[in-house]
């Protein structure tokens, strides 16, 4: 098992995305401007990184370690604070990044999850109230989407189609494959 932090940083941080942090487990960080979230589980490093690319001005940075003591989580904090000073002094459209103790799996991890920022960074706010009455992974989802929004399931699969969704929970699933391996040392 592997430990995850997740930094959190904004120049100016809007209150729905202090509420949008808050319900992922995040707690701000005292005396910093930071918020972040310590967890063993990738899928929830990456779900949580993905906030940055829906909130304009939120970066993210993301530290995998191996292991799951305090000093496995203190080492993953500690990589994610080094990513976010990376991240602040770049100009990134797609505010993700990664460290991990393997270096090179952990620009992978990166890679994957600006992909997948591209591609939740474009969405209008029409698309997001489609997107986020569905559940990855369950099928049948359609009826009672387009039910809670008055439109048809024929726009729910159009607006689905535009927004990349399908292709979103795919390439979540490599970020997450990626981010175990760059908690990993061996480069």
């Amino acid at each position: 098992m592997n430990s995850y932090a997740v930094c959190f940083r904004a120049s100016r941080m809007a209150p729905d995305t202090a509420d949008a942090l808050q319900v992922l487990g995040a707690r701000k960080a005292d005396a910093s401007p930071s918020w972040w979230l310590i967890t063993q589980s990738a899928d929830d490093a990456v779900r949580a990184a993905l906030l940055a690319p829906r909130h304009p001005g939120l970066l993210a940075a993301v530290g995998a370690a191996q292991g799951v003591d305090d000093t496995s989580a203190r080492f993953a904090r500690d990589l994610a604070t080094g990513a976010m000073v990376a991240l602040e002094k770049g100009q990134v459209r797609y505010a993700v990044a990664v460290a991990g103790e393997s270096p090179d799996a952990a620009l992978d991890a990166e890679g994957a999850l600006r992909l997948v920022a591209r591609i939740v960074a474009d969405r209008s706010e029409a698309e997001w109230r489609v997107v986020d009455l569905l559940t990855p992974g369950v099928r049948g989802q359609y009826k009672t989407v387009a039910s809670a929004l008055g439109i048809s399931t024929q726009a729910v699969s159009k607006a689905l189609s535009r927004t990349g969704w399908h292709e979103e929970f795919l390439g979540r699933s490599l970020a997450a494959r990626l981010l175990r391996g760059a908690a990993v040392a061996g480069d």
